[in-house]
């Protein structure tokens, strides 16, 4: 079940951080502007669901 968690929810964090960086730029923009921003977006994201996570996982234990 953990394993299940740590793939699926930074995943989603993810994907939803890419969409919140295209909903901010706009699709009118350079596609550099599009792509960084979208990686930068999507990893703070990802990264904060993953330190949540193990926050969580260590409170558990």
């Amino acid at each position: 079940m953990r394993r299940i968690v740590d793939f699926i929810f930074p995943l989603i964090a993810g994907l939803s951080g890419a969409f919140i960086a295209l909903r901010l730029v706009g699709l009118a923009a350079p596609w550099y502007l599009r792509a960084s921003s979208v990686f930068v977006i999507s990893y703070f994201l990802y990264a904060g669901a993953k330190y949540v996570l193990n926050l969580i996982w260590e409170k558990i234990e």
